[in-house]
């Protein structure tokens, strides 16, 4: 982190390298060789010595030397190093793990700098040094609150920073606290589908609670919803939101399907269950829509199958089947699945017959009566009577 920030070291060399590069570099090869050297007549300031022994330390990894240097330059608060000593201080705090002192140390760069514009960049990396601070002993609660004391303009930001470092230490609760707050401050932001998408992926962390990120998908596809009908954001990020909603959701549906076949029974399944719902009922313009229905379906007919109680079980069956009879007439699904999805409708309704005391006789609601025989509605009864004999399963 504190090597990285070569702005920033710019920022004040540029003011100094006439009067004292040569110096500096003098200092420094002595450092770097072992050599002594004496100060050459163009090194005016005994701060910049200082700060270049401090360089040249930092470099070699020394940081305990390189500290001890930058201290002794912010000795003088008149010289031009001042700040940027300090902000390598609160770099190499922080590098030793001493964050409550890196906070602090940041905290009054931060501050020192923030009306200097010449200090813009030294600034913009204190703040940002301090959120990486932060993220190490503070608390999500909080957060915003501390960073308006930092810089009441750019605290959000610094917020948003703070989620994002929270997610990717793996700090999958503290993030989760922090995306929430992101998004009270701003429910209308740009990057609002974005922050409930990173929630989910937190959520998805924590194997026990499975069914919190199902709760955490669910929001995601109603935050789509409604931020397209609101016309709430851009084109460009509305569509962005709705594509990342309908791929979360639809590929969560089928990894929980695929999980319960495993299993054979549990919480995956009904996890499952709970996303295709979701996802079909709020993407029914998706490309895999069919597709995405006939695994539904298949899902349905799992369940049902784990559960033959006569209470519960002519439901789940009546259920599969409203399904399989629905997927028959979308135009979209392929033949051979068209041909299947109609032989499991009058399966499930037999079932769902059979846990009904035996009945023989269709109900109401099996088959809607059509008047062309020849459709694909008329073949599934004509199928269905020719195949009403032998109790049958999928």
């Amino acid at each position: 982190m504190w090597i990285a920030h070569s702005a920033v070291r710019g920022s004040w060399l540029g003011a100094t390298a006439g009067a004292t590069a040569l110096g500096i570099l003098a200092v420094t090869i002595s450092v770097l060789t072992g050599q002594p050297a004496g100060p050459p007549p163009e090194l005016a300031r005994v701060a910049d010595a200082h700060l270049a022994l401090a360089e040249a330390y930092l470099e070699r990894d020394a940081l305990a030397l390189a500290e001890r240097e930058y201290r002794t330059v912010i000795e003088r608060p008149e010289s031009r190093a001042y700040w940027y000593a300090m902000y390598k201080i609160g770099c190499i705090e922080h590098a030793l793990q001493r964050y409550g002192e890196a906070l602090e140390t940041m905290f009054r760069v931060a501050e020192g700098t923030q009306r200097d514009p010449e200090q813009h960049g030294l600034h913009r990396a204190a703040t940002k040094d301090f959120v990486r601070a932060y993220a190490e002993i503070g608390r999500p609660e909080t957060a915003y609150r501390s960073f308006r004391r930092v810089d009441r303009e750019d605290a959000f930001e610094m917020l948003e920073l703070l989620a994002d470092l929270y997610q990717k230490q793996g700090k999958h609760d503290r993030a989760i606290a922090a995306y929430h707050e992101l998004m009270t401050l701003a429910p209308t932001h740009k990057n609002v589908c974005l922050w409930q998408s990173e929630i989910v992926h937190a959520a998805l962390w924590n194997v026990a609670g499975n069914g919190e990120a199902v709760e955490q998908v669910v929001r995601l596809v109603r935050l789509s919803r409604s931020l397209a009908t609101a016309q709430a954001l851009p084109a460009a990020e509305l569509k962005a939101c709705h594509d990342r909603a309908a791929a979360i959701s639809g590929e969560l549906a089928r990894a929980y399907h695929v999980e319960s076949v495993k299993a054979e029974s549990g919480d995956p399944s009904a996890r499952a269950e709970r996303l295709y719902e979701v996802y079909l009922d709020a993407f029914p313009d998706a490309d895999d829509f069919a597709d995405t229905k006939y695994f539904y379906a298949e899902l349905l007919w799992s369940r049902a199958e784990s559960n033959w109680s006569p209470r519960h079980g002519a439901e789940r069956w009546e259920r599969v089947a409203t399904v399989f009879t629905s997927l028959v007439e979308l135009p979209t699904l392929d033949a051979r699945r068209r041909q299947e999805a109609a032989q499991a409708a009058v399966l499930a309704w037999k079932n769902a017959g059979e846990l009904k005391r035996g009945a023989r006789q269709r109900s109401a609601a099996w088959l809607r009566v059509v008047s062309d025989p020849r459709g694909t509605l008329g073949r599934i009864d004509l199928w269905s009577r020719s195949h009403w004999a032998e109790p049958r399963h999928h």
